[in-house]
């Protein structure tokens, strides 16, 4: 499939998954905060940032399936990754720095069509996601304070992100019939 097919299934099922926190309950955003994002997109307050987040999020993981193989979207991707590593560096966010390094990095490991087209790779990246955020948390996790069951708490108050994850990448995986 056509990079910018895949762009268009990714932003569609972001549309979605803004939808679906609408629909569930998970935020209290109507059309009418909608309208305000578009006339101030770069405000901060509100549910913006979790919209933006779970829109990126979705369109993100609709392409990650790709990032396996040398191209213009690669060469982007660890463009824009190293942008933002440079942020999460210099304003203190450890967790999410190692975070976003090993996820990352995951793609340059196998193949093309390898493990990135698996229909697990979602909830692998969620759990290893869990896992990093969790081990960050607690300050001293190898004498015993890394609790899995913090995993677990996480899913529950976050389970729009992992569906977010899933969503995009079974995008991705339909548009190139790999379902």
């Amino acid at each position: 499939m056509q990079f910018k097919a895949h762009v268009l299934g990714g932003l569609l099922a972001g549309a979605g998954m803004v939808s679906v926190a609408q629909i569930s309950g998970y935020t209290s955003a109507s059309v009418s905060d909608l309208q305000k994002i578009l006339e101030r997109p770069y405000q901060t307050d509100g549910d913006l940032p979790l919209l933006s987040g779970l829109f990126l999020l979705t369109l993100f993981m609709s392409l990650f399936p790709d990032l396996d193989s040398a191209s213009v979207l690669q060469r982007w991707f660890y463009r824009i990754i190293l942008i933002i590593l440079i942020g999460l560096f210099f304003t203190g966010q450890t967790g999410l720095f190692a975070a976003v390094t090993f996820v990352s990095l995951l793609p340059l490991l196998h193949r093309h069509r390898g493990w990135t087209h698996s229909k697990f790779t979602p909830f692998i990246l969620a759990i290893l996601f869990a896992a990093i955020l969790e081990f960050n948390r607690s300050a001293n996790a190898l004498t015993g304070q890394f609790s899995p069951g913090n995993m677990v708490d996480w899913f529950y108050t976050y389970w729009i992100y992992v569906l977010a994850c899933v969503a995009g990448h079974y995008t991705h995986l339909l548009m190139d019939w790999q379902f």
